[in-house]
């Protein structure tokens, strides 16, 4: 069970990034994900590319070659 709740001493908050913005040090990263509801399987690529279309394409082929084929998705 989860409560949703984590410990932290009171007037000492946990410093988080709120916002979308990229970190200078480390970038921004975007998932992007495939579900395969017939299998209940999915996918996950991580990147760190600008060019949200070539990026999904990649993704995409990434999951074709390591688990679609072989599940015979189509």
């Amino acid at each position: 069970k989860n409560e949703g709740k984590e410990y932290s001493q009171k007037g000492k908050p946990i410093q988080v990034n709120s916002h979308d913005f990229p970190n200078k040090k480390l970038g921004k990263v975007s998932p992007y994900g495939v579900y395969d509801i017939g299998n209940n399987k999915g996918w996950v690529s991580v990147g760190i590319s600008s060019d949200t279309a070539q990026f999904a394409v990649n993704s995409i082929r990434s999951w074709w070659y390591n688990m679609g084929i072989f599940n015979k998705v189509f």
